[in-house]
């Protein structure tokens, strides 16, 4: 899900278009996996200066295909007691297969700080993670 926005270069203040990415599906738009590993997706590029930033937004990757996904949130985030207290501790479920569970891996995503790692996180699952045949989930349980 993306939204187009002005924003204003912090470096010399020029406004431009920016397209701002709160979701990516990749089964559905596997172009959006492309955009992603060319570091094109949330980054500002300011066409005056030349300034080039990743924007500070979350952004959720999902593979139904593969049944994973990957929640970002900048790090400035870590240090916001209103967002650590919507996060209960819990186990790490990174063990499970992901394969038994239908739906449940959008139940706890994995979480990262920061754009490399949620790049290597994707490049990650999709070596560990079998590609299911047949159908991904796209209709009702």
């Amino acid at each position: 899900m993306d939204s187009t926005q002005d924003l204003d270069c912090p470096k010399c203040g020029h406004s431009q278009e920016v397209t701002v990415w709160q979701s990516v599906n990749v089964t559905l738009d596997p172009s959006l996996r492309e955009l992603l590993a060319e570091r094109r997706i949330n980054a500002f590029h300011c066409d005056e200066c030349g300034f080039a930033a990743y924007l500070g937004v979350p952004l959720l990757y999902h593979d139904m295909r593969q049944r994973f996904c990957v929640q970002f949130y900048p790090a400035e985030a870590i240090a916001d007691d209103d967002f650590i207290a919507r996060f209960v501790p819990a186990v790490p479920t990174f063990m499970k297969s992901f394969a038994d569970l239908p739906r449940e891996y959008l139940t706890q995503p994995h979480m990262v700080f920061d754009m490399d790692d949620l790049l290597h996180c994707v490049e990650f699952f999709e070596r560990l993670l079998p590609v299911p045949d047949g159908d991904v989930g796209l209709g009702d349980d």
